[in-house]
């Protein structure tokens, strides 16, 4: 195809559009983009072909063709006898997304929106059974079970739903679903910490021993400081002071500190190599903080047998073994960013172990004495069935 932009073709409810190619290697060439026209329904989007004008007028009556085929809900009215499943519902309403997102005459979307809507398609949507249900038929225990499923804080879960919900708002304001489904119930912060798993340090260090790549010093950051997976994305170089034995980790409470302990410190020192500036990870921020939880750390409790942790899961585990240590308040603080109360409330789990220490301790002291350990002998103990007998 020649310089010049080749006209719209259009037969019947479709028409293509022919559009530049996302690259420069072939300028003479370009692609057409099929949507269907019914208000701000994009039926059709992305399907593009370098075909000349013949090729796209016979390829434009077989969709006609096509779509008369379909069994229609009434004259005048959408088509929603053809049911769509859950995972077709998302991708046309991603495909309207995409649209806005490029400006192509309608309001403009972010970018990185879109994006955060195309990871939730295809970590948390795609990937389970929901996707291939119904749309129509769709019910509360289904997104019930989805969203227990589901691993991530109570913000993050009610975002991914909102996505879902979104979705099928858009299937039934354009005609191809007949209702919104009814809502399900949100986990409460009361049971996301309840519920949610913590590894032990033994299991924790078992799954960093496993990665490779980024993915490993990402781990060792995270074992060994209980950082922000946020905090530990942006880092560059020079957030680690060598001189001083700290390194930097800017979050949300602000900038703090952490001291970098000898195993750490040579495993920066490995991984850096020759480098004296840039980024620490050679990837972007989004994709340590997706890839790593619903990837890398998912992959290795899979392979290790182990309940499927996320990155915010080391955190805990750091606050429970500090709070256990018996730190003082004001240095715990200082190294995880977020108040004591906060640490005791929510961060810090129970540990058997310790537990058990401290129902020991509640054992009747040694009446002979006062030394050493109470032992139960036939002269100090009177058998529990005689007293309640």
């Amino acid at each position: 195809m020649g310089k010049k932009k080749p006209p719209t073709i259009t037969v019947g409810r479709i028409h293509a559009t022919p559009r530049k190619p996302p690259t420069k290697t072939c300028p003479h060439w370009w692609y057409q983009v099929y949507r269907y026209e019914d208000g701000r329904q994009v039926s059709m989007s992305g399907q593009h072909l370098r075909a000349d004008g013949d090729t796209v007028h016979r390829h434009l009556c077989a969709l006609v063709a096509a779509e008369q085929d379909k069994p229609s809900a009434g004259a005048g009215k959408p088509n929603v006898a053809v049911e769509l499943t859950v995972g077709e519902g998302v991708r046309l309403w991603l495909g309207s997304c995409k649209a806005r997102s490029q400006g192509k005459g309608r309001p403009k979307m972010s970018p990185v929106t879109y994006q955060n809507y195309l990871r939730t398609w295809r970590n948390q949507i795609k990937p389970h059974p929901i996707a291939h249900l119904t749309a129509n038929g769709l019910t509360i225990g289904d997104q019930q079970d989805w969203i227990d499923s589901m691993v991530g804080s109570p913000r993050s879960i009610k975002s991914w739903y909102t996505v879902l919900r979104i979705a099928l708002s858009y299937g039934v304001r354009v005609g191809r679903i007949k209702r919104i489904p009814p809502r399900a119930a949100l986990p409460s912060v009361e049971q996301y910490v309840y519920c949610h798993e913590t590894p032990t340090p033994e299991e924790g260090w078992a799954v960093v021993q496993s990665l490779d790549g980024w993915a490993s010093i990402v781990g060792e950051i995270l074992y060994r400081t209980g950082a922000r997976i946020g905090e530990i994305a942006p880092l560059r170089i020079r957030d680690w002071n060598q001189r001083t034995g700290q390194i930097r980790l800017a979050g949300k409470t602000g900038v703090r500190w952490f001291p970098v302990s000898e195993q750490l410190g040579r495993c920066l020192r490995m991984w850096i190599g020759d480098r004296a500036s840039g980024r620490l990870l050679p990837v972007t921020d989004q994709t340590v903080s997706a890839d790593f939880s619903y990837r890398h750390l998912r992959a290795a409790c899979a392979d290790l047998d182990l309940p499927r942790f996320t990155a915010h899961s080391f955190r805990r585990m750091v606050a429970t073994r500090l709070i256990g240590s018996g730190i003082d308040p004001k240095t715990y603080e200082s190294l995880m960013g977020h108040s004591w109360a906060m640490g005791m409330g929510i961060y810090a789990q129970v540990n058997n172990q310790a537990a058990a220490s401290a129902a020991a301790m509640l054992n009747p002291p040694d009446r002979s004495d006062g030394d050493g350990e109470f032992t139960e002998t036939a002269d100090n103990i009177i058998p529990f069935a005689d007293r309640t007998g």
